[in-house]
This record gives structure tokens, sequence and C-alpha cells, in this order.
């Protein structure tokens, strides 16, 4: 069998964690076949490989999932991973725009999925702004890094970005007249935290892909290999950076990695009921605030979780796996300038 992880971006931080997966001994021993794919241009970036014996398993965020869900797929939420939304609403200060309902009418770039908006436009909405008035542009080509140039340069009043990859990137953006990084205080950022604590990414699977055993203990057996990776890059982040470094994917460097991995590591640890838990309350809470912004169209509900192959999975956590990192505390660490 072969099981397919699709990250919704270029590579990152985020990949990190998943390309220990590809390294993983016990995936090949039990002739498991695993690999990441990142969207395609042009491409449904659900679409599955439509083989028994390919499982496709979607990161996600689930007002993106869920966007999908609405269109037609039959996306089932399979395991939680990321506790908090990801998302950053964020201007240049050259922009002269210093007020989140200043963003009235403007063109805000969303380097996201269709859904991953919705935090951000729900907090505009909050600040007063008629959702209507703004133009979203959505990255065509999300298998290419993010640019920040087309928001420093003016081309777009505001953007919508990862904290684990655009955030860094535009931080790290040159400025327009020195070339210099225009570090933090180049730019200004709007709090879009949602008042109820919205769930971020979580792993999504098409409930036709998940019909036969095969399936479902190839899906189980990576939720448990992913455990182990998520774990090894709190507990080794230099190490688990420098794997990523070494596959040769990434555009980034060492220190750079080291941060965005810090960033994935600050919405996952310490997680109180062990890593890859589905958190009904905060998947309902992020479709809510989705709905709120007009994203979706439904609330959340229960028949959208298949909890078969977690619990296949738990049956199989190594005995001296820590879901839990309940030492662990978020590193105090700069994003290096140029």
């Amino acid at each position: 069998m072969s099981v397919v992880y699709h990250l919704p971006g270029a590579p990152s931080g985020l990949h990190a964690p998943f390309a220990f997966l590809t390294q993983e001994e016990a995936l090949a021993a039990a002739e498991i076949t695993l690999s990441i794919a990142t969207p395609t241009v042009g491409v449904d970036p659900f679409a599955g490989a439509e083989d028994e014996s390919t499982v496709d398993l979607y990161v996600a965020s689930p007002a993106a999932a869920l966007s999908a869900r609405e269109a037609g797929s039959d996306l089932m939420l399979i395991a939680g991973l990321a506790q908090q939304s990801d998302w950053r609403l964020v201007t240049p200060v050259t922009s002269g725009i210093t007020e989140i309902a200043d963003l009235a009418g403007k063109n805000i770039f969303v380097h996201g999925l269709p859904g991953d908006a919705a935090t951000a436009l729900a907090a505009l909405s909050a600040a007063g702004v008629d959702l209507a008035s703004l133009s979203l542009t959505y990255a065509t080509d999300l298998s290419s890094s993010f640019d920040p140039i087309p928001i420093l340069d003016g081309t777009y009043a505001a953007a919508i970005v990862s904290s684990i990859d655009g955030w860094p990137r535009l931080v790290q953006g040159p400025d327009l007249v020195t070339g210099a990084s225009v570090g933090v205080e180049g730019l200004v950022e709007f709090s879009i935290t949602p008042t109820t604590f919205d769930t971020g990414l979580a792993i999504w699977a098409h409930a036709s892909a998940l019909t036969s055993d095969n399936a479902k203990i190839a899906a189980a057996a990576s939720l448990v290999a992913l455990a182990e990776g998520l774990a090894f890059c709190r507990d080794f982040i230099e190490d688990c950076a420098a794997l990523f470094l070494g596959i040769g994917t990434s555009d980034q460097d060492q220190e750079t990695l080291v941060w965005s991995v810090n960033a994935l590591n600050n919405q996952l640890w310490p997680a109180a009921n062990g890593v890859l838990w589905i958190d009904i309350d905060g998947i309902t809470n992020a479709v809510a605030t989705a709905v709120s912004a007009g994203v979706l169209t439904n609330q959340f509900k229960n028949e959208y979780v298949d909890g078969a192959v977690l619990a296949l999975a738990e049956l199989h956590w190594p005995a001296d796996l820590d879901r839990k990192g309940e030492s662990w505390s978020v590193l105090t660490l700069e994003i290096p300038l140029y």
C-alpha cells in the first residue's frame, strides 16, 4: 500500500515532520510506501489517486476541507493536528494602513486554499468591514514558495499568510529601497485571534478511500509514524530541520527552518490529550468562524468524523512515545534577516 500526504503548500517547516516519515523503516518493513505531495496548478488539491493501493491523506484547515466537502467531496476528518488557527493578516508599514478597518475596499492576497481566509474575514467583518467590498486574490501556484514582493511593493494592500511559512518569508522580504530584510518592524500585523479557540490544521481522507481494511491499516500506520515524527521535531528540532534540509526540497536555510518548526511546535505542544487527538469542540469553533465569515454554509456535524483510523493507530503507539509533550515550551527565536 502507498500513503500520500498532501500538504497545503510549498516545502516549509510544516513538511519537516512528514519528511521523517519518508525515512521511517517500520513503514518500509510493513511494505507501506509513504510520499509527500504539494498542490498542482489547475488540479483540485483534494483530488485523490482513485487507486485502491493508494490512500490519500490531506493536511488542511477545517474551512478548506469542508469547503471542498460542500462542493461535493466526501472528505472525512480522521485525525487532529494543530491546536490553533495558523493564519495572520499582515500589511507592510509602507502601506500606511494602521487599522484593520482601513482594509475595507482593498485587494488582499491569500496564500492558502479556498477557505483559509475564514479567520481573517471573520475579524474584518467584526471590525465593520463590508466583506463584499474586499477583493481576495488566491495564490495560483501553492507548489511554489510564497513571494513577498507583491505585498511589499503595494500590489496588494495586505496578505493572509501562515505563521509557519508566509510570515517568516515576509519578515525576510527585501525593503524596496535598501534591499535588506524589512524585519518585523517593517510589517503591521492585525489581530485575528478568534474569540473561541479554533482548531487549525487537521488530517482528512476520502470516505471512499477507507473502505478496505488494508487502506485503514496503512493510514493508521502512517499516523503512528507521524506521531513519532512530530515528537522527533519537538525534541530534536535542529536534527529535524537538518533532516528535511538534507532531502533537498527546501529553499530555506537551516536557521529559518528551525524557526518555522518551532512555530509549528507551538501549535502542537503541549498536547493534553495526545498529539493527533481530534478536538471536536475546536473543529466546531473553527467551522462556526468560517460560517460567520460566509466561507462555509453548514456548521460542523459529527458525521464528518471517521475515528476508525485513529482508533487503530492508538492500539500501536510505541511504548516510549511521548504524545503529550507536557514539559515542552516554545523556544525564543528570531527570524534570521538578510
